[in-house]
């Protein structure tokens, strides 16, 4: 198996999988040799703080905190935020459950008084709104963490409930289902 190389932006990723921990790590370290030296010899500058390693597995083995390659000292996470999708080494995603909530708060909290505007009176402007300012953040990343326990996606089907119940203005108890189709909206598995 190749180390699959990702780059957005300036932004760039090494991944390697396999079964044998020893053997990934060995061509795994020549390849971050590769990277180090090619952006030397370029006259690119690799911002060491912002440089992390981390293993996904489910099993408990033991890792450094740290890493050195050369003169350059390579932290070892548990967790990091790659494009503002926090991934951890468990890949149970509670962690960027948690932080789609926090962040989604304050957006709630603006649909709540956007109802008191006579021009955001209608339905329509609010799900507009939602769809734009809140679905959106909702919909990021989806396909990345769809996999988390079903606890931690109820989490984010509540919020889309109250979302919706506030721009249908809703009675406390309406179904999700009946909000969704009144609103023309997919539920968020989809």
């Amino acid at each position: 198996m190749d180390t699959l190389k990702s780059i957005f932006a300036d932004d760039c990723n090494l991944c390697r999988s396999g079964k044998n921990l020893e053997s990934i790590l060995s061509v795994f370290w020549n390849e971050i040799k590769k990277v180090f030296t090619c952006c030397e010899d370029w006259g690119f500058n690799i911002n060491i703080n912002e440089t992390k390693f981390m293993i996904f597995t489910k099993k408990n083995i033991k890792i450094p905190k740290v890493i050195i390659i050369g003169n350059k000292t390579i932290e070892v996470v548990s967790s990091y935020k790659y494009l503002r999708i926090f991934f951890d080494s468990k890949l149970k995603w509670d962690e960027h459950i948690k932080y789609l909530c926090n962040r989604l708060k304050l957006r709630i909290n603006l649909l709540k008084c956007l109802t008191t505007f006579k021009w955001a009176n209608s339905s329509k402007n609010l799900i507009i709104f939602y769809q734009s300012v809140i679905r959106s953040v909702l919909d990021y990343g989806c396909f990345v963490y769809s996999q988390a326990p079903a606890k931690l996606l109820k989490k984010l089907d509540s919020i889309k409930y109250k979302c919706l119940k506030i721009c249908l203005r809703a009675y406390p108890g309406t179904p999700l289902v009946t909000l969704q189709v009144e609103a023309g909206q997919l539920p968020l598995s989809l």
